[in-house]
């Protein structure tokens, strides 16, 4: 009776228990995923550079890139915002570029980017224009717990004016897959600094 039950104990045991090599199989599955989403990451580049290099080929037809992923919208991701500091400010704009049937997709750039405030009289005050290349464009690529997009991080030129609560960014983004640049308009709030909070009434 006794050995009865200690076939029993050590088989519920054996249920409970993790298998053997679980932990590392589960690590090992881990890192995989890692490293097929790096090399992803990779293909895409590479694919990018890929399409700059067969532009500048006199032979090039568009119609050789469309196995591609293809972009086609992008969107004003969670995180933009211009933060104020004192009478001047950062615009902190996240950009996510994505294909047709909503997946991120990579794009090359160049970009441009005009800011423009509302004063209190409606007049529209130009807060700069930037210009960046393929390769700022890329280092500006991030992945966080809100998703994949580009960060793009912009000293404003001009100050705020008094009691602006968002700025208009608008954004041309080139890509050799496109036959014209992508557009994308936005309204982003203005964060106040708590100094300037503090001193309000």
């Amino acid at each position: 009776m006794f050995g009865l039950a200690a076939m029993v104990f050590v088989g519920c045991s054996a249920k409970v228990g993790p298998q053997s090599g679980a932990v590392e199989q589960a690590a090992e599955i881990s890192r995989l995923r890692g490293e097929v989403a790096r090399l992803q990451i990779e293909l895409e580049d590479a694919q990018s550079d890929l399409g700059v290099a067969e532009l500048a080929d006199p032979s090039f037809q568009r119609s050789d890139l469309q196995w591609l992923s293809i972009p086609r919208t992008l969107l004003t991701a969670r995180g933009s915002v211009v933060r104020s500091e004192g009478k001047t400010g950062t615009l902190r704009w996240r950009i996510r570029s994505q294909d047709s049937r909503a997946r991120f997709v990579q794009v090359t750039g160049p970009a441009t980017i005009d800011v423009v405030a509302i004063d209190v009289d409606g007049g529209a005050v130009d807060l700069g224009h930037w210009s960046i290349d393929r390769a700022e464009w890329r280092n500006g690529l991030r992945e966080g717990l809100m998703g994949t997009a580009y960060a793009v991080d912009l000293p404003l030129e001009v100050t705020l004016p008094e009691g602006a609560q968002n700025v208009l960014a608008r954004l041309t983004l080139e890509d050799p897959r496109l036959e014209k640049p992508l557009r994308l308009e936005s309204e982003i709030p203005v964060l106040a600094a708590k100094s300037d909070k503090e001193g309000r009434p």
